[in-house]
């Protein structure tokens, strides 16, 4: 985030404290700008930073609880969510009004960016087992996110409407926080997906208009363990993995 002063960087700590450093500092351990406790650990969800600076994060609790942060450190709204997983970093999804969404428990939430009140009709069940302790990817109106059975959802935007689109055999865990990576085909209209889970790392294309797998669904078998690891998506279609 920026004002006219300096470049915040934003870090969640174990200690429940939010805190903001000057980027642009000389000084090796940076300048802090200020800190807010927020209660107990919050570094297990990257922070979102919004179009207006308001700063997303959240707590992990017996019950989790999302954050909204003022970006000069102020409190500005807290939302408790589902039985504590703690995992799943916040995204935004602008249309007339900009929502936030998280995942906790096995529900996804979504709320007014500015206000923190719940979006009618959810949050949404996503799977009779399992967590959403991962994180949530949007494209367009679409939202995939994974479970910790090694399921894929899809869930229209548009309409709130959750989809199972897919199921795999999950060889070991998907770990906290991990995000599959979605690209549109530019040439199709399609929609790649891709998305790890234990040493298996999984690719499959979706037609947009019907979302239904066109794919198909290609596995690729590693010796150790990919299911701790976010894939990203490059401009030409090339996918990369930790």
């Amino acid at each position: 985030g920026t004002d006219s002063d300096a470049v915040y960087l934003i870090v969640g700590a174990k200690d429940g404290f939010l805190y903001a450093l000057d980027a642009n500092t000389a000084q090796p351990n940076g300048v802090l700008l200020w800190r807010v406790d927020l209660g107990l650990d919050i570094s297990k969800s990257s922070p979102l930073i919004g179009p207006d600076g308001t700063i997303y994060i959240v707590e992990d609790t017996t019950t989790d609880r999302l954050h909204a942060v003022h970006w000069n450190g102020t409190r500005r709204w807290t939302q408790t969510l589902g039985a504590g997983t703690g995992a799943s970093s916040p995204v935004l999804f602008d249309t007339t009004v900009d929502k936030v969404i998280v995942g906790s428990a096995n529900k996804l939430y979504a709320f007014d960016a500015a206000t923190g009140v719940a979006v009618t009709g959810w949050p949404l069940t996503v799977g009779a087992a399992g967590t959403v302790n991962t994180s949530p990817a949007v494209s367009g109106n679409d939202l995939w996110a994974l479970n910790s059975t090694g399921k894929l959802y899809w869930v229209d935007l548009a309409a709130g409407t959750p989809l199972v689109t897919l199921q795999v055999t999950a060889v070991g865990a998907i770990g906290d926080g991990v995000a599959p990576a979605v690209q549109n085909d530019p040439y199709t209209g399609d929609d790649i997906v891709v998305f790890t889970a234990g040493t298996r790392f999984y690719r499959t294309r979706w037609d947009r208009d019907g979302f239904v797998m066109i794919g198909p669904l290609s596995i690729w078998p590693f010796a150790q363990t990919l299911g701790t690891s976010s894939p990203v998506i490059d401009d030409n279609g090339w996918s990369y993995v930790l």
